[in-house]
């Protein structure tokens, strides 16, 4: 009899986990708990007066108005989504909380034009649109702002164009950082991931 219903809440249990992921709810649950973790790791760096953790090269690049833009654009991206969690972790690791330029200012910069009411998606989106516009058209012409550093092309051994440049140097991120503090910090406490799932 206790077999039974050991199996009868294995099978509740994993309908559960399977109803929850196919709605989205188990995925949008992990974001959160991600984000809390984050904010909360943030905030004891705080408490503690423990220099935050400083990524130079991006701290450098959003000091110019390529970074800016490109920072605004993600920023946007997960704002047109209502990807809220996911931005409540990018503004604090990026170091963008003081704020970013709105979709019409981030519009005008890149020579985006849109009529009123007419936002279709994303303006990362119209980026990737022109990019490939002057990859099929060989005209050259994209708005001033969108130099040839935001859409590259390179040729690949077989001589095909890429619309992905390399990047010259990966950083661990600081989430990536504080992740690996949770695990030093407790080796048996669980990490986020086993956390939320």
């Amino acid at each position: 009899m206790a077999a039974a219903a050991t199996e009868e809440d294995t099978e509740l249990r994993d309908l559960l986990v399977q109803t929850l992921e196919s709605s989205g709810v188990l995925n949008k649950i992990k974001a959160e708990l991600r984000a809390a973790v984050f904010l909360a790791l943030e905030e004891q760096e705080k408490v503690e007066n423990k220099t935050p953790l400083v990524n130079e090269s991006l701290k450098s690049f959003l000091g110019t108005k390529d970074g800016r833009l490109v920072a605004g654009l993600v920023a946007e991206f997960l704002r047109f989504f209502n990807l809220d969690f996911t931005l409540a972790v990018f503004q604090p690791e990026s170091s963008t909380l003081n704020g970013l330029d709105g979709r019409e200012n981030l519009a005008r910069d890149l020579g985006i034009i849109e009529a009123e009411g007419t936002v279709s998606g994303p303006l990362l989106l119209e980026v990737v649109k022109k990019c490939q516009q002057k990859k099929t058209s060989g005209s050259g012409e994209v708005a001033p702002v969108l130099s040839d550093s935001l859409c590259p092309t390179s040729k690949s051994s077989d001589g095909r164009s890429s619309m992905h440049p390399i990047p010259n140097k990966s950083t661990p991120s600081s989430y990536a950082n504080s992740l690996a503090v949770i695990d030093w910090k407790s080796e048996e406490a669980p990490t986020v991931d086993e956390v939320a799932g």
